[in-house]
């Protein structure tokens, strides 16, 4: 009888431990997943702006630059859209524009005029709604120009939700600032909500949690804690994106009372109850 009251707490630490474990490792699995995409979106891009030199340098028209762009665009699976722009115009494009100049002025854009390869956040640019873009320098145009190729916002998403964690875990990331820009929930994409925003603005203590989580994210690095969202209670690991250099976050979480913490424990007690009924028994 006094067996059984020691194993249980001493075998629910160490499972707690090797839940956290797992919840690390997996992440560290998806970061490499997605870190593989943000490459090959760069990669592509690249590829694009590469061949638009070679174009260039034949004397290319607008419009065979714009036949060029059209081209590409239907032999691609990854972008909605392409565009070539100097640092105060668009020059030529492929797939909806976007109406105002706005984009220009983000630092994504600005990162690539000085020779960055860069992924943006989510940006509601006016043409195909919240997308991404890519950003990469046209070496052969001396640097003033850039090739923009956008990315729908549900991307990212879609890499991630094919795997689930436990019943219901799911993977997520932050860019950033915090906001969501990837997520089992697709309006979160698409409305770029974030809770930490979402916080200081009505201070709702209900996401006082999650908002000090999500500070935690964006500015600790790796880590693994608990946060409350809604009233359910998660679990949850994160740890920068290895291939973003804009600061991204990826995550993983999934609610407590499905982890295996809470299966073991509750065999554990009445485990411990039967040997308590049967050591009274004898």
């Amino acid at each position: 009888m006094f067996s059984a009251s020691i194993v249980v707490p001493f075998t629910v630490i160490e499972t707690s431990t090797a839940v956290e474990n797992d919840l690390v490792l997996v992440n560290d699995v998806a970061d490499r997943l997605v870190s593989r995409d943000i490459e090959l979106l760069k990669m592509e891009a690249q590829s694009i702006a590469c061949h638009l030199g070679e174009v260039s340098l034949g004397g290319a028209t607008l419009d065979d630059l714009e036949a060029f762009l059209t081209q590409r665009l239907s032999d691609t699976d990854y972008f909605i859209g392409l565009e070539i722009v100097a640092r105060d115009r668009r020059i030529a494009s492929a797939g909806q524009e976007d109406p105002s100049h706005e984009f220009l002025d983000n630092k994504y854009v600005q990162r690539a005029f000085e020779g960055e390869q860069v992924i943006s956040t989510t940006i509601d640019d006016g043409t195909d709604g919240v997308v991404f873009h890519v950003c990469v320098p046209i070496e052969a145009f001396g640097g003033d120009k850039i090739l923009l190729a956008r990315v729908a916002a549900q991307h990212f998403s879609d890499v991630l939700n094919e795997f689930t964690v436990w019943q219901s875990g799911y993977f997520f990331i932050l860019d950033e600032e915090g906001t969501i820009i990837a997520s089992k929930d697709g309006n979160e994409v698409l409305t770029r909500k974030n809770y930490l925003e979402q916080y200081v603005q009505t201070k709702d203590e209900d996401l006082q949690s999650i908002a000090d989580f999500t500070q935690d994210m964006i500015t600790g690095g790796k880590g693994v804690g608990k946060l409350s969202l809604e009233g359910e209670e998660l679990i949850c690991a994160y740890r920068p994106i290895t291939a973003s250099k804009v600061g991204w976050i990826i995550g993983v979480d999934s609610p407590v009372d499905e982890t295996p913490v809470i299966t073991a424990r509750n065999g554990l007690l009445i485990l411990a109850g039967i040997i308590i009924v049967v050591g009274s028994l004898i």
